[in-house]
């Protein structure tokens, strides 16, 4: 990729400027008939639900529209300088990676973690607590990228992502208790707005569960200060590579640090990017007590392309850049992991109105690679669907899902002893 192909690829300032008309054009010609009529014939033959026509709908895709905008507005693109870099660690990347085995065996990626040994509690007694007793862990995330692999010193540079945090709820009674271990996603890991979308407080209260909310990755306290490494998912192809494998890292480590704590289950769930961090820990853990991807992503080069301006996703220079991102994140990707925890243990929850993830290419492709039943489509979008009572239903089905399975499992162990 020399400099002019470069250039095609960085999308123009002005584009910041047309992001909200833009975005509300689209969601107008979306009910356009000949063009909804044709999504909905897409659906069919993916075998989901045909999307709708409704005054919800139309708040729904409205919704994700200006959250779209708003990206688009507040995110700038790589520089011709950083797409030179891309495009040079993505290329050494191949070979890294195709040497190491790792695209045939992505499993082979991923480091066993081992159990937290500096976890240090501090009750926290701000207003975000909203009365309830919130803890925050902390502990040393050591996960680093491959010593050989391009991005290393880049990612290691990021000083405040060393430190694990999570938001703990958990019962003093010394009682035997589900544990609800719940993921953000992207731009989130705020426990205000964090404990409301996973319900924290009736998971605690009424259902006498334990809550953790584990802070992904370059997200809240664990972004630099300087401006680098400003989050993921991220165009920087190894970065967000990065920030999915020690997202997944940090989460099967408290995990291991979960299982000291004599849990009655463990139900994971993860929402938007937390569901794609879910679904690729199924895929390398033992079986858990239920999974929950509630509007996961699935293929982050496509929704890269999908995301990017026309002209800048038609140049040569993007569609290689997309190929060779596409072969490498097949080692974070869900569809590269069966997962051992069993279908009917499985649920997925998505917006048949989706405009960040589209519903056939993210949480469609999951539903048939995880083969289960449990899949609920909403007439809601991306934004729209955390208002949604159903949000609350499948948490609390895998919830029930999980303690059912670990009541079973328990009797027929103490009936086979």
């Amino acid at each position: 990729m020399g400099t002019e192909s470069h250039v095609e690829t960085q999308p123009q300032r002005s584009l910041k400027y047309t992001a909200v008309p833009e975005g509300l054009w689209r969601a107008g010609a979306y009910f356009v008939p000949s063009i909804l009529k044709k999504r909905q014939s897409h659906h069919h033959s993916a075998g989901l639900p045909a999307p709708g026509l409704s005054w919800s709908s139309l708040a729904a895709v409205v919704a994700d529209e200006v959250v779209l905008a708003g990206f688009k507005i507040t995110r700038d693109p790589p520089t011709t300088e950083a797409w030179k870099r891309i495009a040079t660690e993505v290329n050494d990347a191949l070979g890294c990676f195709a040497d190491n085995g790792w695209i045939e065996d992505p499993a082979a990626y991923h480091r066993s973690p081992s159990v937290p040994t500096d976890v240090v509690s501090t009750p926290l007694t701000r207003w975000e607590a909203l009365g309830l007793p919130w803890e925050q862990l902390r502990w040393s995330s050591d996960w680093l990228p491959h010593p050989d692999e391009p991005g290393h010193d880049r990612w290691a540079s990021y000083e405040r992502n060393t430190r694990g945090s999570a938001f703990v709820l958990r019962h003093r009674d010394n009682k035997a208790r589900h544990w609800a271990l719940v993921l953000h996603g992207t731009e989130q890991g705020r426990l205000l707005v964090d404990q409301k979308v996973f319900r924290a407080r009736h998971l605690f209260q009424e259902l006498g569960c334990n809550v953790i909310m584990p802070l992904l990755p370059l997200h809240a306290s664990r972004r630099s200060l300087d401006g680098e490494g400003t989050g993921f998912p991220t165009l920087d192809v190894l970065d967000n590579i990065h920030g999915i494998a020690q997202s997944v890292f940090d989460t099967r480590s408290i995990l291991a640090w979960i299982r000291q704590q004599n849990p009655v289950g463990i139900s994971v769930t993860g929402l938007s990017l937390g569901g794609n961090i879910a679904a690729v820990v199924a895929g390398l853990e033992e079986p858990l007590g239920a999974v929950v991807g509630l509007v996961p992503a699935v293929d982050f080069p496509e929704l890269f392309r999908r995301q990017s301006p026309k002209a800048m996703r038609n140049s040569d220079a993007f569609s290689t850049l997309h190929t060779a991102s596409k072969q490498l994140h097949q080692v974070v990707s869900p569809l590269s992991f069966s997962p051992a925890t069993p279908p009917n243990r499985l649920f997925l929850l998505a917006g048949l109105h989706d405009r960040l993830l589209d519903p056939v290419v993210q949480a469609g492709r999951l539903a048939s690679h995880w083969n289960t039943t449990n899949v609920h489509w909403v007439e809601r979008g991306h934004v729209t669907h955390m208002s949604g009572a159903q949000l609350g239903a499948v948490i609390d089905e895998a919830v029930e899902a999980a303690v059912a399975h670990h009541v079973e499992a328990t009797a027929r162990d103490q009936t086979a002893t």
